[in-house]
């Protein structure tokens, strides 16, 4: 693990240790670089989501063209007797220096004033979504997520030669975004897809 929720991980396993007389032992923080295992992918599928918009020119036509993927998490951790670094600083700076990208701090204000401060890192740029887009090839989403990759894939396509801004560009836009959501399915083709997708990673016995 590589958040401070490591720290419920650890009473978890010290639970299982006093009631059942075992002795796992817990591990500490994973430190070693993003790109080198899943965990990124397993954090994107749970609390990340993707973009896409455009605004449109006099005749039309689109221009201003913005997507990214985008993960959020919460400044600290909820509790504070941790033995652990309670902040989420450390990882979400791992995750924008990964990309390449400025750590964003939002505060948004909840239901009964309650505020709540996050950080958040997106990929808002042709080298962010470049890298990002290579890491999902080699650690793929499994949520519904994953067929936001070949949307993105396309959009980082069209933002290099700038065919989005011909005359086929707001259809080409259109049918990309119902794509990402999956609109362009039935709800039976939806779960084939997703099952075909799962299975390429993970073959079982139908």
């Amino acid at each position: 693990m590589r958040t401070p929720k490591i720290e419920a991980l650890h009473r978890m396993i010290e639970w299982f240790n006093q009631k059942y007389n075992l002795r796992i032992i817990p591990l500490g923080l994973d430190h070693s670089p993003i790109q080198n295992n899943a965990w990124l992918s397993g954090l994107i599928d749970a609390d990340g989501s993707f973009y896409i918009n455009w605004l449109l020119d006099k005749k039309g036509l689109p221009t201003s063209l913005q997507y990214y993927m985008r993960v959020s998490q919460r400044q600290n951790y909820h509790k504070t007797d941790s033995l652990f670094n309670i902040s989420y600083f450390y990882i979400m700076q791992k995750i924008s220096n990964f990309l390449s990208v400025p750590l964003r701090f939002r505060n948004r204000e909840r239901k009964n004033g309650y505020l709540e401060s996050k950080f958040e890192v997106r990929s808002s740029n042709y080298i962010a979504n470049y890298t990002v887009l290579i890491y999902f090839f080699q650690y793929p989403l499994f949520s519904y997520k994953y067929k936001e990759i070949p949307v993105q894939l396309e959009l980082l396509r069209l933002s290099v030669n700038k065919d989005y801004k011909l005359f086929e560009g707001l259809k080409n836009l259109e049918n990309l975004k119902l794509k990402s959501k999956g609109n362009n399915l039935s709800n039976q083709e939806k779960i084939k897809d997703h099952y075909n997708q799962i299975s390429n990673f993970f073959p079982f016995n139908s």
